[in-house]
């Protein structure tokens, strides 16, 4: 048995998301209100049996490892992981070295925050620059761990030795850097900053950013005005955001990200009470950074400065959410201020400031048209020069149709010449050719009939209460459409009703077995409420009955007018019968 099996085996749907949601009892299974949409009446079932869920209001559903992902924000192997330590399961995917590394990393990692902590309680000088310059209260300071660096090469190497830690661990750790010219020397890494630790998802200390306080006072020079823990086997800063251990909750609850670059935009920005963001930390907005996000969010919020930097680095972002289906705005900053500084001068301006974002496209057209006429000839240029590249990122087309129309009113030209124009607009390389993730079809779904819909319900009830089941029911002629018929079918090829579906499980295929239990989940979630399934079925059946009745009648209503249309009497007499025949039925 692996892993998985064994995780599955230990733990139940029901206690599994019940850890994160308010679930109440409905016949057989369970419902509660959606953690992944705003929703007023519960559309969100779980079902013991088949230990799934599902959401009617959003359409997603899965197994428990799934919904974790979804609500952690994490991806299969970190949520197998968390799960796995709920089950008491070992992992076999890392070896015994790897495990206890990673768990000697991590100690170290804590003990060296606790250190910086202790540091920064001892430096009043440090404390009064957070409290009064940068706006930090102290119990901020204490919420996000912050801390300080002494200016001294070794202090936190030898208070790690002194606690039992290798100098060559403490360097795995990224705290530590080796003096190649002195045998066994390590020095601090941190020196003469103020340290922000940074969490993973369930909190854990994983790395460090510091940002230099005043100026150096050793040999090394100038310095960096901030340093980031390397890479290492517990952080990378590829897949890591600053802050969103904390964010994740209001991330998912808004379905918005805040993304800035800063630990204090973060810090503040969450002290001001706008909590759903995060930053990247030590690089830019990244494809592993997106796909995190787009467990919990749909739409990111960013600031962008209105030069070529601003310009190129939204092309860059909007190119990339395109390809995870996200839509992007831009946070309109005030004269040039960071995040932080706006939440420092006001809360309240700060939350105003997010309420109103625009998307990207308008954000940057009323920034370049700001000081121009708009009908002027150069309007029309800084527009194709900077706004149509934008929008050539935009892979939706009624999207674009909808900004071609907007400029075309703004510039007061013909939408035929934006649309030209934009036709020749050079389009930036696309994130896919550059090992991003595909973006899911945009294909719309079909649209599904009444009797697909109530063929679909007939069946899951029959299932789920296989006593409503006559003999007539027995017959391949109660369903008329392709994926019903196919899976009643296959049900009774497998035995059903004389074997129970439960025990038909490990005989469906993985497509038959996900289609079977959304239908289910969706039937045991209608009927929760009923005194009689069985009655419904049969009701459902009848209805079904009446609905081809009536499809038939409209086939013969139109053989008629095109039997009368070529004269043909004879036709349409038969037809006319047969229409009366049905009508009676009915």
């Amino acid at each position: 048995m692996d892993s998985v099996e064994e995780i599955k085996l230990r733990l139940n749907v029901v206690d599994v998301v019940s850890s994160y949601i308010k679930l109440t009892k409905a016949g057989a299974s369970f419902k509660g209100l959606c953690p992944f949409h705003k929703e007023k009446t519960p559309s969100f079932i779980v079902s013991p049996a088949r230990q799934s869920w599902h959401c009617f209001g959003c359409n997603e559903g899965g197994d428990f490892i799934s919904f974790v992902m979804k609500m952690e924000g994490i991806e299969f192997p970190d949520a197998l992981e968390l799960l796995a330590k709920r089950a008491g399961v070992t992992i076999e995917r890392q070896s015994s070295f790897v495990r206890s590394e990673r768990s000697k990393l991590l100690s170290i990692l804590e003990e060296a925050a606790k250190f910086y902590q202790s540091a920064l309680e001892k430096n009043p000088l440090v404390r009064e620059y957070l409290e009064k310059e940068r706006g930090l209260l102290s119990s901020t300071i204490k919420e996000f761990r912050i801390g300080f660096a002494p200016n001294e090469w070794r202090s936190a190497v030898e208070h790690l030795s002194g606690l039992g830690y290798g100098r060559e661990v403490i360097s795995r750790a990224g705290l530590a850097i080796k003096n190649e010219s002195k045998k066994d020397d390590y020095y601090d890494r941190f020196r003469g900053r103020i340290i922000f630790p940074i969490f993973d998802n369930s909190g854990e200390v994983i790395g460090f950013g510091g940002r230099i306080f005043g100026l150096p006072t050793d040999s090394s020079g100038a310095q960096a005005k901030y340093i980031n823990t390397p890479e290492t086997p517990v952080y990378s800063k590829g897949k890591v955001l600053y802050g969103f251990d904390r964010a994740k909750d209001a991330i998912r609850r808004e379905g918005k990200a805040i993304i800035v670059e800063g630990y204090t935009d973060v810090i503040l920005s969450w002290q001001s009470g706008v909590k759903n963001v995060v930053a990247v930390s030590g690089t830019a907005l990244g494809e592993l950074h997106l796909r995190r996000l787009k467990f919990l969010a749909d739409t990111l919020l960013l600031s962008f400065d209105m030069d070529e930097a601003g310009f190129q680095a939204a092309r860059r972002v909007i190119e990339l959410a395109q390809a995870h289906n996200f839509s992007v705005k831009a946070l309109p900053l005030p004269g040039g201020q960071d995040p932080a500084d706006v939440a420092r001068t006001s809360a309240e301006l700060w939350k105003g400031t997010v309420e109103s974002a625009k998307p990207v496209v308008e954000f940057f057209m009323d920034g370049f048209l700001k000081t121009v006429p708009s009908q002027s000839l150069e309007a029309k240029l800084l527009v194709r020069e900077k706004v149509l590249p934008l929008l050539q990122a935009v892979s939706s087309v009624m999207e674009r149709a909808h900004w071609v129309a907007k400029i075309a009113t703004r510039l007061s030209v013909p939408e035929s010449s934006v649309w030209q124009d934009l036709q020749n607009t050079k389009r930036v390389a696309s994130p896919q050719r550059s090992g991003a993730v595909a973006p899911e079809s945009s294909q719309a779904p079909l649209v599904k009939s009444r009797l697909e819909i109530m063929e679909e319900y007939a069946l899951a009830l029959l299932v789920l209460y296989p006593e409503s089941i006559s003999d007539v029911d027995k017959t391949d002629s109660v369903f008329s459409c392709e994926l019903p018929i196919k899976m009643w079918s296959a049900l009774r090829g497998k035995g059903f009703p004389q074997v129970s579906f439960v025990s038909l499980i490990p005989q469906l295929s993985e497509e038959e077995l996900r289609v079977m239990n959304h239908w289910l989940l969706k039937a045991e979630f209608t009927t929760s409420a009923l005194k009689d399934p069985v009655t419904e079925a049969q009701r459902v059946l009848e209805a079904i009955s009446r609905i081809k009745t009536q499809n038939i009648l409209a086939s013969l209503g139109r053989g008629v007018k095109d039997a009368e249309a070529r004269g043909d009497s004879s036709q349409r007499d038969e037809l006319i019968r047969k229409f009366n025949e049905h009508t009676r039925k009915l």
